[in-house]
């Protein structure tokens, strides 16, 4: 970002970005509830007679780093070992493999319970949709995620988790994040003149943060630059717009559980993470908003079925658990959803901050205790907790512990893959967790000190947010 001295862009995130065979861009991004998508069409953009000649011969090294990088990802795949006849047994193994029929958005072989969509005709794993062989059983038609979304474009790849980029003269080495970097660059204009301050952001619902003014632009050369051109919002434009709205269609044994409905109109945003509102009040109350990630529609079904069945074994009066508050739809509609109601912990602050040696040792032994007994208790129920780590335990305002996320999947250096959602990798993490706690100077590293995590077998990631007035150190276990 060119910028004067003293000078931010204002916050932006990023909500999409796909780049086709064709190396034609687009990216979606928001800035204080205003939405920004941009198009680029490289060959248009470089065969342009009228070129701005510097920032096209950037625009070409970002995508040919791009290249070289699924290049070198390919060969790296293809690399020789010291057993030249285990690598030509292993291509030949993967040749065969080649020939298989390959399913689902995994595209992997025939294998266990699978469903077929009734819109495209395509095969899914059930573990892939998050869907068992009696829920399959359970429902006449079967809709698949992408088709869901009328998303089934396989160019139109990789949504974003919301990655920050303020400052574009700093974007990290990845190309894909530099080629974003270079195209939002272009647009800082357009984000300052319709994007409001923080500050002058008006109160909003959950539906309309969901659904913002949006501004449409194609990169073009004019007068020698390259330059946003505002375009009219067409219908294509708005479904693409569409398709990034959070929906994740209900089983019947979701939609069976006692449980209220609510309207993201009448849920009032009071705060957000970057791209997504978290707390949200109703009628005075607040209560934590978890948004659903139409791809993954598995987590959320299992932690909504988990934490119905803590409620249902009284274990919240056990253990300090959120309990579900709601289910939250766009519409009247009660079998799409949104997002869901928990309760909120005030002053909630993730146990991975407190990793530290300057906090007083009888609160992190005191919490270090209480988090076995958590997940002993859980245990002792038939109950997996899935993804246990440090940022899943919560410390309130009372210096309280609460354990979170139940939709399990695992974290590098906290459970090991193979101990993927079981008791095993449960006690992993905890264990982990516990002695980090009793001595975190031993048995924590700072990710931001790359070399210790690299040596860990970590790599450094975008932060999804950055909390300008109160950084904390990330902080991870040593593995074992």
């Amino acid at each position: 970002m060119s910028a004067s001295a003293g000078h931010r862009m204002k916050q932006t995130h990023v909500l999409n970005f796909f780049q086709d065979k064709n190396n034609d861009s687009a990216l979606t991004v928001l800035s204080n509830g205003v939405r920004f998508h941009v198009i680029v069409e490289s060959k248009q953009l470089q065969s342009s007679t009228d070129q701005d000649s510097k920032a096209l011969e950037e625009y070409s090294r970002l995508l040919n780093a791009l290249s070289d990088k699924a290049r070198h990802q390919s060969q790296g795949s293809r690399q020789l070992s010291k057993d030249p006849e285990a690598d030509y047994a292993e291509e030949d193994q993967k040749k065969d493999q080649d020939t298989q029929d390959t399913y689902c958005i995994c595209r992997g072989p025939d294998r266990g319970f699978m469903i077929g969509c009734d819109s495209c005709e395509e095969w899914y794993h059930g573990d892939c949709v998050g869907m068992t062989q009696e829920e399959g059983a359970s429902i006449d038609e079967y809709t698949c995620p992408q088709c869901e979304k009328g998303n089934r474009s396989p160019t139109a790849a990789s949504r974003d988790s919301g990655i920050v980029l303020e400052d574009h003269d700093k974007a990290e080495d990845d190309p894909e994040d530099a080629l974003r970097a270079w195209i939002l660059s272009h647009l800082e204009a357009e984000v300052e003149k319709h994007a409001p301050s923080r500050s002058e952001m008006q109160v909003t619902n959950a539906h309309d943060w969901y659904h913002p003014s949006t501004h449409f632009y194609s990169l073009q050369c004019n007068d020698g630059k390259v330059t946003p051109t505002e375009l009219e919002a067409t219908t294509e434009l708005e479904n693409r717009m569409q398709d990034l709205l959070p929906a994740v269609t209900l089983p019947k044994y979701i939609l069976n559980l006692d449980v209220p409905w609510f309207k993201a109109s009448d849920l009032e945003v009071v705060e957000d993470s970057g791209p997504v509102p978290t707390l949200v009040r109703h009628n005075n109350d607040h209560y934590f908003l978890k948004v659903v990630d139409p791809t993954q529609p598995g987590p959320t079904k299992r932690e909504l079925k988990i934490m119905k069945d803590i409620e249902r074994l009284g274990l919240q009066k056990v253990i300090r658990v959120p309990q579900v508050q709601g289910l939250v739809s766009f519409t009247d509609g009660k079998t799409e959803m949104m997002g869901f109601l928990q309760t909120h912990i005030p002053g909630a602050e993730p146990l991975t901050h407190l990793l530290d040696s300057d906090v007083p040792q009888s609160k992190r032994d005191r919490w270090a205790s209480e988090s076995e007994e958590m997940v002993n208790t859980l245990h002792k129920h038939n109950l997996v907790w899935g993804d246990a780590k440090a940022d899943n335990f919560m410390v309130d305002k009372d210096e309280k512990l609460w354990i979170i996320d139940f939709g399990g999947s695992y974290t590098e250096g906290w459970v090991d893959a193979e101990l993927n959602e079981t008791v095993e990798g449960d006690d992993m993490g905890t264990r982990k967790i516990v002695n980090a706690l009793h001595d975190p100077d031993t048995n924590t590293f700072d990710l931001d000190d790359t070399t210790v995590a690299e040596d860990n077998g970590f790599k450094r990631k975008h932060s999804d947010e950055a909390d300008e007035e109160d950084v904390h150190t990330e902080k991870m276990a040593r593995v074992d």
